[in-house]
């Protein structure tokens, strides 16, 4: 009966609160499929951000504070196009929103998963953070940055090409409804926008969607690039998607933290790596993985750092693993969670 009431909760608890709560799976970029340093860009489309990706072949970024000292083009608060701590977390990403100081370079965009589907004809309300890059010499106009809901993942060769088919896309995008120029240059700014569902869309795209001779921009005084080459660069940050109407009680901390049961090390950039989900709720931890005979294969106190399928430097064994988690939550919450977890080769 025990192991029914907990299947019961790990079931349906997340459909009770998928409305009130985020949508968004890894909605400030916080949980990494690469430990640092990644020394590249265009850590979105590599998706080195779980469950975020590019929906064409442009690279929007992907930054990090423990790049600093490593690789600081990707770093926070410094990095390549600017200067800006994360509206939370340690992690955001950046994408190119106005372009022409790089010939036959479009605009960017990011690619986010839902935790479920959406409900047909239920209003969602959708909210990021942007910051316009200090080093970029344009502003363009709020009302231009959309979200495209879709059903599919789009990848490359994209299922559509985005910038070659904004204007029919312009008919599907729900829009952010303010005409302010976003000129943020050393915060944070909150967009918000409305969306009634079609039903079943489960990936989404944010991004500037507006054809270039539409676009509404202006000249950022006392910038060296030249004004001549166009170009706006922007930080995101804090994505969230949830039914409008909805009433529940937040869901509390501890359900966001957890561990796959599941990883397979096999190099292919897939689920490589064993690690701590919900990291930006974690203040302090120790993970601890154990073999079937009891002998500790795996201790790490870092939060970001996690198991590569591997003991004393060689490859361990295909097999199922038990592990225990003892973590500090920013509330000053203390959990522990113990479970299993299969080695796949």
């Amino acid at each position: 009966m025990k192991y029914l009431k907990i299947l019961f909760v790990l079931l349906f608890l997340p459909m009770l609160y998928s409305g009130q709560n985020n949508l968004v799976l890894n909605p400030s970029f916080e949980d990494r499929t690469t430990a640092c340093p990644f020394p590249q860009l265009g850590g979105i489309r590599d998706e080195m951000s779980i469950y975020w990706s590019s929906p064409d072949a442009l690279t929007p970024d992907l930054f990090q504070e423990c790049q600093n000292g490593q690789y600081d083009a990707l770093g926070i608060p410094q990095n390549f196009i600017g200067r800006r701590f994360a509206k939370s977390g340690q992690v955001y990403a950046g994408i190119i929103s106005l372009n022409s100081a790089i010939p036959g370079y479009d605009n960017e965009f990011v690619q986010g998963k839902l935790s479920f589907p959406l409900s047909k004809d239920s209003i969602y309300c959708i909210s990021f953070w942007i910051s316009h890059a200090d080093s970029s010499n344009y502003y363009i106009n709020a009302q231009h940055i959309g979200v495209w809901f879709i059903n599919y993942k789009s990848g490359y060769p994209p299922i559509i090409t985005l910038n070659d088919s904004l204007s029919f896309i312009q008919q599907k995008v729900a829009f952010v409804p303010d005409t302010f120029y976003l000129e943020n240059d050393s915060g944070w700014t909150e967009l918000k926008i409305s969306y009634k569902a079609k039903g079943g869309e489960t990936y989404f795209i944010i991004g500037n969607f507006a054809p270039t001779n539409t676009i509404n921009f202006y000249y950022k005084e006392n910038t060296i690039t030249n004004p001549n080459r166009i170009f706006a660069y922007y930080y995101l940050d804090e994505v969230s998607i949830y039914r409008c109407n909805d009433t529940l009680p937040p869901i509390p901390p501890e359900q966001y933290v957890n561990l796959p049961n599941a990883f397979s090390p096999n190099a292919d950039g897939e689920n490589d790596v064993f690690r701590l989900l919900g990291a930006d709720k974690v203040a302090e931890m120790e993970l601890r993985v154990f073999n079937r005979w009891g002998q500790q294969v795996f201790y790490t106190k870092q939060k970001e750092q996690g198991w590569d399928g591997t003991f004393k430097g060689q490859p361990a064994p295909t097999g199922v693993y038990a592990y225990t988690l003892v973590a500090t939550l920013t509330n000053g919450e203390v959990i522990t969670k113990k479970g299993n977890v299969t080695l796949k080769r």
